[in-house]
């Protein structure tokens, strides 16, 4: 992962679930020298740059509700997206990673958040992200991006809800768990029919595990 980040110096990089930092400077560096045990890992230090007026992101100081509130702990959403700037020496196996909090004005996110909506369709960031993983084959991101999701959906939306239970159900079926899968697939297609008819060729895509 190192040597693609050192490639991608002045891209983006994006962090794919909740984002764990620090405002303390050597609480990061202690745990950065946890992967020098291994000789095979190399520990990287996050130095980030963050204009809380530019940026939508949501961030928030949680060290008062921490177990450890000496550690400082600040906490990023999900789909948090920097620009990676100087990547330096740090010290013989610890290299520090320049980091700035990108904003919806930046061009470069601006070209790949367009390209997803055009790949992944509409919807919310998070939506796509989940859809991005499971194209990846990143189950296990995506079930919990899904379940986030399912768990803050309006109850209202059943088109949304629907959809969200016949995400969940593919990736249950992916992961081998049929009747976890069997169970989101059948209330899938049980909200599906407080709107659609049976004969709606959209229920196609909402039967894919059967119960034997």
């Amino acid at each position: 992962m190192f040597e693609q980040l050192k490639k991608t110096e002045g891209g983006l990089i994006a962090f794919n679930s909740f984002l764990s930092t620090t405002t303390e400077i050597s609480v990061a560096v202690g745990f950065a020298r946890q992967s020098q045990s291994n000789t095979n890992t190399t520990g990287i230090l996050y130095e980030m740059k963050i204009d809380p007026s530019i940026s939508s992101i949501p961030f928030a100081s949680v060290d008062h509700l921490s177990a450890f509130p000496h550690e400082k702990e600040c906490l990023f959403s999900m789909c948090t997206v920097f620009r990676i700037g100087d990547i330096e020496k740090y010290d013989e196996r610890l290299w520090k990673v320049k980091l700035t909090l990108t904003n919806d004005k930046d061009p470069l996110l601006k070209r790949l958040t367009d390209h997803l909506r055009i790949s992944l369709g509409d919807g919310s960031g998070t939506r796509r992200l989940g859809q991005l993983m499971m194209k990846m084959g990143q189950f296990d991101k995506a079930l919990e991006i899904y379940e986030i999701l399912l768990k803050t959906v309006d109850p209202n939306d059943k088109a949304e809800t629907a959809f969200l239970h016949n995400q969940l159900g593919y990736i249950r079926k992916q992961k081998g768990e049929l009747e976890k899968a069997f169970y989101h697939y059948e209330e899938s297609i049980n909200i599906s029919r407080t709107y659609m008819s049976d004969i709606d060729p959209r229920f196609s895509n909402r039967s894919g595990c059967s119960k034997t």
